[in-house]
């Protein structure tokens, strides 16, 4: 017991002899450690063997143990100072170097000869890390001048593994097998840390950064962090937390954790930074003042899967495309990673100006990066805009580079409101250019302005809306509006705007309208159209109704938009037209016309009435180019007219046409100035009458006129295929102009006769218009025959009085083999020629020769009228005349049938100072016979021993002469003491013969059995006393005759045929027997009578014959007449 006493208490000597000394050894220890650190060279070596076995080598410049004394610095009395510490791979890659490390190490592993740091502080850090293309990161903790490639993929695992450790328990027992098991702190200070972005080629410089991580003892770690960050010179300060969570239980060593993380960036205006940092050149699109606060996580790479943002924006403006929009104010709330990106746009207030209100924005946005592209997607809504502030918040160079400038320009008032667009794009990374994929859209705008083809006036207060069609077009369609300055409203309308992705933008318009015509014509006149003032249409004070549609093709939103690049289409019906002096300065009523204008032509149909005329109407206009002979207009004109309406068109033809005329007028228009108007008439159901040629048609058969015009520059240069035909009628001819003024109507043929029948008359020729003024119309025709009934015959004519007015010049050559006359009366081988110089037929020839009657063989005749005295026509113009078949002559002129043959001369002289031009003369006639006489005459004729013989052998009554003083004035022959004798029968005629009605009112004397009669009266001296009448006898009877040349009524006086004539004249006992019937109105023709009975003795004698005032002729059988 003793001994093991002994023992314990030598033991007890030798622990308090240890304790002793380890207390001097750790007081000198402590002196010593005060003194400075204590340099350690054989920790050197045991450090690198420490890290030996786990893949990496540790190099150590050198180390010395420090001692901080009591005081707290980093939770470690005892500190390993490390220098120049270098960190390699398997591979000799270096990982880490810094030039300071204080560690302080685990003392319990130290006792176990484990090195275990507590904590590391570190300052001056120079760090460099590298952000690859596929946007993974890698750190480098070496040296900034230490090679570019050093270190990349050892330091991201480097990194990975730390973080994976601090992410489990703290070892407080040192007794893990990781070199970090018992780390719970880290700080850097003073740090320097470049960033190398090769995803978006940009070196992101922070020249001083501090981080503070401390480690939970149950796992995890969370860390503060203030970096300054260096943008060309500009210096942005934010700070950041994060937060590594414990690593699961059960979870694998190598399981990578994931950081929380929440940075907030300070005020900065990142237009400012791109100007600063070019790499940062996207950002120049804001130039405002922008708050960010960010969180999210990281990985170890570095990458954050997934970020949310929140951005405050102050006033500015955003650049985009070209153009500039003013910015009041933002706030956008984002989610997601550089990969994948979700933005919603809370609130983006924009305003053109401070006083002006502001417009806000709302919508959202996503955008994908992937292979280096950028898809996005955009969804906006915008409240209310007004258009006049469009200009300043649509920037330019947005929607194409003529969608902006059309609607800036051209839609100049009114509110946008309910706008919303969602469109999806595509553009590289650095958002050089982008090109949008999908959109849709709209809009509702009121009391807009649009002007729709500047300067014609524009759309006012119009209600639109805005469709989105495709990334490339756009629609506005217009609900109503009203064009300004008129009346002309817009019911519907649609614009669509198109080529907004390309160089070129397009605009098609489509409009219906309604209003007046007026403003309608207004529109398609503007010289910006142009679409009627390219073949004006003569009009004035245009009215009436209008609906349509206007359309505006392909139009080239550009400022130098040409003409030729407008193409334009209207459409319209035209109710209620009126166009004054629309055609030749008539006016066109009561129009219900189709309109169809474009670039192309113009075409206007329907029906109107024009010039009191209810027609059809059609006008075709050509505008496009062409050769000298393209038809560039056509109208076309027809309907129905009655003579009345034609004379108001300045047709007139009195007493020639009765009825209704289907009339049928087109105007064919060709390039080189040559027009042509062809003209067609149908008469079917119209009467023709043309009296003067004894031609009449009644309606019901049918008969047609056409004509063709020739035009050059709007003159009439010919009328071509004059033509009317029909039942008995063919004209053919044609009319020759000069200088725009008829010049030669040439007749090729003039045919009237029967229907059915052979023509009458059938003549050919020319009228010629006067050369210059003053001159006359030259006529030349000739022709088979003529019918001069018409103006010969018996119809009634009445002179019309001389009012003054002189009439027109003419000078005409006619010849004809046959002229009619009427009442069968005909004359062969006629030519006449003649002038009048507007008043009278100054002077004239006649030629011809009658047919046979009765075994009168016919014979030629002339009559010749030539200017008085002075060769004026106050002078007296002289007739002259010869016949040597009088009877033919007259039957056929005047219709007296009862002549037959005989010789006659004609002399006479007319007075010209007179209104009506009375001719005055005496006619000569020898050697004729009377066709059935009047019963009178053969009564008178059988008294004579020697008439009784001759009254029985014939109708007929042979005279020897008969001379007739005469007064012609228009269609009454006065008789003046006219007489005429044969051998049984004389005779003496004074009154008055209407040869137009065929009725006479004659009075005169009958001397029977004349040759022994009349030679008392040229007994001498006693010989006037018994015959005191020139042609009278010794027996005598006073006769009258009254009416109708075909059945006049006949009174004689038989008392007077005893009676001597001396005292006929001076008994009045006679005259006073009952008067004569009165003179007879014109009563229809009876057929003469071969009756002698057929005469009725007046109930009376007529009044006796006065002697004629002037001297009259010698009598016959007297010394004078032989």
């Amino acid at each position: 017991m003793r001994h093991a006493g002994r023992l314990l208490h030598r033991l007890l000597q030798v622990a308090l002899a240890l304790v002793v000394l380890a207390a001097a050894g750790l007081a000198g220890l402590s002196w010593r450690l005060s003194q400075g650190p204590l340099e350690l060279p054989w920790l050197v070596p045991r450090l690198a063997a420490a890290v030996e076995g786990s893949g990496y080598r540790l190099t150590v410049g050198g180390a010395a143990l420090a001692w901080e004394g009591l005081g707290e610095r980093v939770d470690r009395p005892v500190d390993i100072q490390l220098r120049d510490v270098t960190l390699l791979d398997s591979n000799g890659g270096r990982i880490l170097r810094a030039p300071s490390l204080d560690v302080s190490l685990s003392f319990l592993a130290l006792l176990r000869g484990q090195l275990r740091p507590r904590a590391i502080d570190i300052d001056g850090l120079q760090l460099r890390a590298w952000r690859r293309a596929d946007g993974s990161a890698a750190l480098d903790l070496a040296s900034q001048a230490a090679p570019a490639g050093a270190g990349e993929g050892a330091g991201a695992a480097l990194l990975a593994e730390v973080l994976a450790e601090m992410a489990r328990p703290v070892d407080r027992l040192g007794l893990g097998a990781s070199v970090l098991s018992a780390l719970r702190r880290v700080r850097l200070r003073e740090a320097a840390i470049r960033l190398v972005d090769r995803q978006f080629d940009v070196v992101w410089h922070m020249p001083r950064a501090a981080l503070d991580l401390r480690r939970r003892p149950g796992g995890g770690m969370d860390g503060t962090a203030a970096v300054d960050l260096d943008l060309g010179g500009q210096v942005l300060k934010f700070t950041a937390t994060a937060t590594l969570p414990p690593a699961e239980a059960g979870a694998p060593r190598t399981a990578l954790p994931r950081i929380s993380f929440h940075a907030a960036l300070p005020p900065m205006v990142p237009a400012a930074l791109a100007r600063a940092v070019p790499s940062l050149a996207p950002l120049a699109a804001l130039d405002a003042l922008l708050t960010l606060d960010l969180s999210g996580d990281i990985d170890t790479t570095l990458a954050a899967p997934r970020v949310q943002l929140t951005a405050e924006i102050g006033p500015g403006t955003v650049h985009v495309g070209a153009g500039v929009m003013p910015l009041r104010g933002a706030t956008l709330v984002g989610e997601g990673s550089l990969a994948e990106f979700d933005l919603r746009i809370l609130r983006l207030d924009v305003s053109p100006a401070l006083d002006r209100p502001r417009t806000r924005v709302t919508g959202w946005l996503h955008v994908r990066r992937a292979g280096g592209q950028v898809d996005a997607a955009v969804s906006l809504a915008l409240d209310h805009v007004d258009f006049t502030d469009l200009p300043a918040l649509w920037p330019v160079g947005v929607g194409g580079p003529g969608t902006r400038p059309w609607i800036s320009e051209n839609i100049t008032a009114g509110q946008v409101s309910n706008l919303h667009v969602g469109l999806a794009l595509r553009a590289p990374e650095d958002f050089s250019t982008a090109t949008v994929t999908y959109i849709e859209g709209g809009a509702v705008g009121r009391d807009v302005t649009v002007h729709w083809l500047r300067p014609v006036p524009p759309v006012e207060h119009a209600e639109a809306r805005l469709s989105v069609l495709s990334p490339d077009a756009l629609r506005i369609d217009v609900l109503s509006g009203r064009q300004a300055g008129g009346a002309l409203a817009v019911t519907g309308a649609q614009v669509v705007l198109s080529g907004l992705s390309g160089d070129h933008q397009f605009a098609d318009i489509d409009g219906e309208i309604a209003g007046p015509v007026s403003d309608l014509l207004a529109v398609l006149s503007h010289p910006r159209i142009q679409l009627l003032s390219r073949r004006p249409i003569p009009m004035r004070d245009p009215s009436g109704q209008v609906a349509g549609r206007i359309s505006v093709m392909a139009l080239p939103l550009k400022d130098d938009l040409s003409l030729d690049e407008l193409r334009i289409h209207a459409q319209g019906r035209l109710t209620d037209l009126h166009l004054g002096g629309v055609a030749a300065g008539h006016d066109l009523d009561h129009g219900m016309l189709d309109l169809d204008a474009g670039n192309d032509g113009l075409t206007i149909q329907g029906t109107g009435v024009l010039g009191g005329i209810a027609s059809q109407l059609r006008v075709e206009m050509d505008f496009r180019d062409g050769g000298p002979a393209q038809v560039i207009q056509t109208v076309a004109v027809s309907g129905t007219a009655d003579a009345a309406q034609l004379e108001q068109l300045g047709l007139a033809v009195p007493d020639v046409l009765t009825g209704a005329v289907g009339v049928q007028a087109t105007l064919t228009d060709r390039r080189d100035g040559a027009e042509t108007l062809a003209v067609a008439g149908d008469l079917a159901a119209a009467e023709l009458d043309l009296g003067r040629l004894h031609w009449t048609k009644p309606a019901g058969q049918s008969a047609r006129v056409e004509a063709r015009v020739l035009l050059r520059q709007g003159r009439i240069t010919a009328v071509e295929g004059l033509r009317a035909q029909g039942s008995g009628l063919d004209l053919q001819g044609r009319l020759d102009f000069a200088g725009g003024k008829p010049r030669r109507l040439q007749l090729q043929r003039l045919a009237l006769g029967p229907p059915g029948g052979a023509s009458v008359t059938d003549a050919s020729g020319e009228v010629a218009w006067p050369a210059q003024p003053g001159a006359p119309w030259v006529a030349t025709l000739a022709g088979p025959s003529l019918d001069a009934a018409g103006a010969f015959g018996r119809a009634a004519r009445q002179s019309a009085p001389d009012d003054g007015k002189v009439g027109p010049a003419w000078k005409v050559d006619a010849r004809f083999a046959r002229v009619l006359f009427g009442d069968g009366g005909v004359l062969t081988g006629v030519a006449a020629q003649g002038e009048s110089d507007g008043r009278v037929l100054r002077q004239g020839r006649v030629t011809g020769s009658t047919l046979p009657v009765a075994g009168v063989p016919g014979g030629p005749f002339s009559l010749t009228i030539t200017p008085g005295a002075g060769g004026t026509a106050s002078g007296g113009r002289v007739l002259a005349g010869t016949a040597a078949d009088a009877g033919g002559l007259l039957r056929a002129l005047v219709g007296l049938p009862d002549m037959v043959g005989g010789r006659m001369t004609l002399s006479g002289t007319y007075d010209d100072t007179r209104a009506d031009h009375p001719l005055s003369g005496v006619a000569h006639i020898t050697d004729y016979r009377l066709h059935d006489a009047p019963v009178v005459a053969k009564l008178l004729q059988a008294l004579s021993v020697y008439g009784i013989v001759a009254a029985l052998e014939g109708r007929d009554m042979a005279f020897a002469e008969l001379v007739a003083p005469f007064r012609l004035t228009g269609d009454t022959l006065e008789l003046m003491q006219a007489r005429t004798y044969n051998s049984s029968l004389g005779l003496t005629a004074k009154g008055r013969l209407d040869t137009a009605r065929q009725t006479a009112d004659v009075t005169g004397t009958v001397v029977p059995a004349y040759f022994l009669n009349s030679l008392l009266g040229r007994l001498p001296l006693i010989g006037p006393l018994l015959s005191p009448e020139r042609g009278g006898g010794l027996f005598a009877l006073s006769y009258w005759v009254n009416g109708p040349f075909a059945d006049p009524s006949v009174g004689v006086n038989p008392l007077s045929a005893v009676t001597p004539g001396f005292l006929r004249g001076l008994f009045g006992i006679f005259d006073a027997a009952p008067a004569r019937p009165p003179a007879a109105s014109p009563a229809p023709a009876k057929p003469p009578t071969t009756d002698p009975s057929a005469t009725k003795p007046p109930a009376a004698k007529p009044p006796a014959a006065s002697p004629p005032a002037a001297k009259p002729p010698p009598a016959w059988g007297s010394g004078t007449n032989g």
